[in-house]
């Protein structure tokens, strides 16, 4: 069910893999990946040095690197799953109504798997 152009799909393509690029990048600068081109990162413990100060800077930054660590890999997670999206050729089709997402939409957030309306009737039932 293509619905989108050829061009607009290599578009979205190269912007989803520069954003996979650029999310593996800052999780590479407070994180180890545990496996080879997986998703699966550990957080690294920062070593500033032994003083009391140099302690609780580690520890506070620690837990604001886990935090970041949680974002960065689900958003990671999300590119991923929608270049898988755009090889079976998946992508661009809302998942509840299996209508085309409007490009604009997914200009905005290439990641969308919902197109606007399906989207606001999701959040009004929560």
């Amino acid at each position: 069910m293509a619905t989108h152009t050829k061009t607009f799909i290599k578009k979205m393509n190269e912007q989803l893999l520069e954003e996979e690029a650029r999310l593996r990048s800052e999780l590479g600068q407070i994180a180890d990946p545990q496996a080879e081109g997986g998703s699966e990162y550990a957080t690294r413990f920062p070593q500033y040095g032994d003083s009391e100060e140099d302690n609780a800077a580690e520890v506070e930054d620690f837990s604001h690197n886990i935090a970041m660590k949680g974002t960065l890999t689900k958003e990671l997670a999300d590119v991923q799953k929608t270049l898988k999206r755009l090889g079976t050729g998946d992508y661009g089709i809302c998942k509840y109504c299996e209508q085309p997402i409007e490009e604009k939409r997914l200009e905005a957030r290439p990641t969308s798997n919902s197109c606007v309306a399906c989207k606001k009737a999701l959040k009004q039932e929560i």
